[in-house]
């Protein structure tokens, strides 16, 4: 019972810590992966109109100069569009709206494309440069990219701020039932030490009644030692009794622990 008990205490101890530091750690780490996404959707989305860009600026400069070395960041950001593009749509999967808009980016851009393509390679077998009114088309079409891509980066934004209200809300519902729970645990714990101790009072008030009507020394001893088996269980608890006249120790046990002597 003396060994169990401070074990018992250390554990409710700890316990509260565990739960908070959990608490803790796991509405962090909600509010880190909704952060850690948006900035990796911001990212990606930036990588694209990049991409974009490169192949404008690429394209425009080769469509003025017909110096060829306009053409590599023109394939670079043809390139690197297709990746940017596939990590745009694994990042936005699962969000209809999302995903809408990243398709509506891809339509607008694939249709640029092919028309630059198209008026590059006519120029490089000798054709004539870009008419005015195909550079206009094209500079329409990028326009509404540009357009689309900041509404995109807009929602994204959006979403990002709504995800890590969500994460604070989670954060606060967490800290609001772990204060819950500890004051249910010590509300627990008060009522049970009340009780504990109301009935340690009652047996000693019993034990100091039994005491004062009790007719013989050797029956005062007997109910101390039940009163203390009663309040250790599984003990067996011996009284000694000095003997003046014999100088010696008389030793009183309880009917249990006679029975459990050796014979």
């Amino acid at each position: 019972m003396r060994v169990a008990a401070p074990k018992r205490v250390a554990l409710l101890m700890v316990l509260p810590v565990a739960l908070i530091a959990g608490g803790v750690f796991s509405t962090a780490q909600v509010e880190r992966d909704a952060a850690l996404l948006g900035a990796r959707r911001a990212a990606a989305s930036e990588r694209l109109l990049m991409s974009m860009l490169n192949q404008e600026t690429g394209s425009r400069g080769y469509f003025e100069t017909r110096d060829t070395a306009f053409l590599q960041p023109w394939a670079a950001g043809t390139g690197s569009f297709a990746s940017s593009l596939a990590q745009i749509r694994s990042l936005v999967a699962g969000d209809d709206t999302l995903t809408d808009m990243v398709d509506d980016q891809a339509r607008l851009a694939t249709a640029w494309h092919a028309g630059t393509a198209a008026a590059i390679a006519t120029l490089r077998r000798g054709g004539g440069s870009e008419t005015v009114a195909a550079a206009l088309q094209s500079k329409t079409v990028m326009d509404e990219f540009r357009a689309l891509n900041e509404s995109f980066d807009a929602e994204l934004a959006d979403e990002s701020n709504a995800s890590l209200a969500r994460a604070t809300e989670v954060a606060v519902g967490v800290a609001a039932a772990l204060a819950f729970a500890l004051v249910w645990l010590g509300s627990l714990l008060t009522r049970r030490s009340s009780r504990m101790e109301a009935m340690r009072q009652r047996d000693q008030s019993e034990l100091r009644e039994l005491l004062q009507v009790s007719e013989s020394e050797r029956e005062s001893r007997l109910l101390l030692i039940r009163h203390l088996e009663k309040m250790l269980p599984g003990s067996r608890v011996a009284v000694l009794n000095r003997n003046h006249s014999d100088d010696r120790l008389e030793v009183t046990l309880s009917a249990a622990s006679r029975k459990s002597l050796p014979d």
